[in-house]
C-alpha cells in the first residue's frame, strides 16, 4: 500500500470512523499494534551491510570514528528512506 492508496481509503471512511484509534493488525503474527503515530522522519536513513539501517548523523559518526573502513563516505551506505518521508511509528510510552 502506498500513501495515496492509504488516503483514499481513509477518504472513505465515516467521520465516526475516522475519530477511532487506527489499529495495525497483523494475522500471522498474532499481535496488533494500536497506539500509532505518524510522523516525518527527520533524518535521512541509510542501509549498510554490517551496520544495518541508521540516521545519517550516526552514519557520519561511524565514517568519523570508523573502527573499519569507508573510503567513500556515505556512498558506502545506501541511502533507502529521505528526510520528510512519512511513517507510521508504535508509540511506546504516552509521554
Amino acid at each position: 500500500m502506498n500513501w495515496k492508496e492509504l488516503k483514499e481509503f481513509c477518504n472513505q471512511l465515516p467521520d465516526e470512523q475516522l475519530e477511532k484509534k487506527v489499529i495495525l493488525w497483523s494475522d500471522s503474527h498474532d499481535w496488533q499494534i494500536n497506539n500509532i503515530e505518524a510522523h516525518a522522519i527527520e533524518y535521512n536513513y541509510y542501509i549498510h551491510p554490517a551496520e544495518g539501517l541508521v540516521p545519517e548523523p550516526y552514519a557520519e559518526h561511524l565514517i568519523r570514528n570508523a573502527t573499519q573502513s569507508y573510503p567513500n563516505g556515505l556512498a558506502d551506505f545506501k541511502k533507502v528512506y529521505h528526510k520528510g518521508a512519512p511513517v507510521l511509528l508504535e508509540k511506546l510510552d504516552d509521554a
